[in-house]
């Protein structure tokens, strides 16, 4: 699963409301998955069941890794960065 670019809440709402379906597979960009999921309701539900549970734990990992503060290096990279955008921007202008 390639969740990381997608809320974990939202992937949670997305597997319990079209899990059956195989939305989560399309949205992941795993299309025969999607299809097989499709084609057999979710491999008659089971398959389902165990992807909401995997979604339902993705959460609370998701918010731990949430809850980590940010290095100071980080901080001043971001600066750094917005400051020589900036610089760019007004070049450009």
């Amino acid at each position: 699963m390639n969740t990381r670019r997608i809320n974990p809440i939202l992937y949670f709402l997305i597997v319990y409301i079209g899990g059956i379906f195989g939305i989560h597979y399309f949205v992941d960009g795993n299309n025969k998955k999607g299809v097989l999921y499709l084609c057999t309701l979710g491999y008659c539900g089971i398959g389902w069941l165990i992807d909401l549970v995997k979604a339902f734990i993705l959460i609370f990992n998701a918010s731990a890794y949430q809850k980590k503060p940010m290095k100071s290096h980080t901080i001043l990279t971001l600066k750094v960065k917005c400051i020589l955008n900036c610089v760019a921007l007004e070049k450009i202008v």
